[in-house]
């Protein structure tokens, strides 16, 4: 039977990692990975399901799951803001920019 404990040892800390990671805003695309590739390996072992849940449930990993996706969510919507930013201030360019050539060919003109 396999031992699950170091591998989810590992989960759970490499979830605090994230965490840490996503709060500054940094890529989380490697963790991301790692995290991937232990829970393969979970997936490829045989093992008791009641002593993984009771393993879980001692390590928070559920909680610590929750809180994951609660801040790359805020991170998410962060970001959404800063493009819809942007996108306002390229409009408002723009808008500039036409209305500028449209005095500008209106001083030719004339």
């Amino acid at each position: 039977m396999f031992d699950v404990t170091k591998p989810l040892e590992e989960y759970k800390e490499l979830t605090l990692r994230m965490i840490e990671k996503a709060k500054n805003g940094e890529d989380l695309s490697e963790l991301i990975n790692e995290r991937g590739l232990l829970i393969e390996e979970l997936r490829n072992h045989d093992y008791d399901k009641n002593e993984l849940k009771k393993y879980i449930e001692s390590l928070e990993i559920i909680n610590l799951d929750n809180e994951l996706r609660l801040v790359v969510k805020k991170e998410m919507v962060n970001i959404k803001r800063q493009i819809e930013k942007i996108r306002a201030v390229r409009i408002a360019r723009n808008g500039y920019i036409n209305t500028s050539e449209k005095v500008k060919l209106f001083m030719n003109k004339a």
